[in-house]
């Protein structure tokens, strides 16, 4: 028989759950001192499903301040969009270093939003539009990939037949009703 005992939380442990709290972890009032290491492995584990554990890749530093390509401002722009935040700088005057570090913050706000974190950019696909209209919604001109996906989602949610408890739990009473039903026709 193996004996549980509550052993503290490693510094290594502590250190991990304050820097996923300074990336915006969901519950940051769950940790406090005295936690076991269970407790705080299974804070962890839920903490990483809607924050990155990795940085963002190391910039070199003759980059650091040059001028982001375009297609950098239109994935950052698509990205933001998709993720429902305001591009912070100035596109005429953005850094490479600016672009990437918000890239690297939608990225982490569609993982709390709970939607995939690399959305393609460009607009939405011939595919995408032609299965919307197949099921009758439409999208706005200018529309992005994302957008499409999300809305085909929302779409494939709604057409789900549902399995509630409710609806199960209302097929035995509808039978024994219809069992006592036949019972005084007898």
């Amino acid at each position: 028989m193996l004996l549980e005992i509550d052993v503290p939380a490693s510094k290594a442990q502590i250190t991990l759950a304050q820097h996923l709290i300074k990336r915006g972890a969901p519950n940051p009032d769950q940790v406090h001192d005295g936690m076991t290491r269970r407790e705080v492995e299974a804070w962890i584990d839920e903490a990483t499903k809607t924050v990155s554990l990795s940085r963002p890749a190391v910039t070199p530093p003759h980059l650091m301040n040059a001028k982001p390509r375009d297609q950098k401002l239109v994935y950052a722009r698509d990205l933001a969009a998709y993720a429902g935040l305001e591009v912070p700088y100035d596109e005429a005057q953005a850094k490479h270093k600016d672009v990437a570090d918000f890239i690297f913050q939608c990225r982490d706000e569609l993982r709390r939003q709970g939607k995939p974190p690399n959305v393609p950019t460009g607009p939405a696909s011939k595919g995408q539009r032609r299965r919307l209209r197949e099921l009758g919604a439409t999208l706005p001109e200018g529309a992005t990939w994302g957008e499409a996906h999300e809305k085909l989602q929302e779409l494939k949610k709604a057409s789900e037949p549902a399995t509630s408890s409710e609806e199960k739990d209302a097929e035995p009473a509808e039978k024994s009703a219809g069992a006592g039903e036949e019972a005084t026709k007898s």
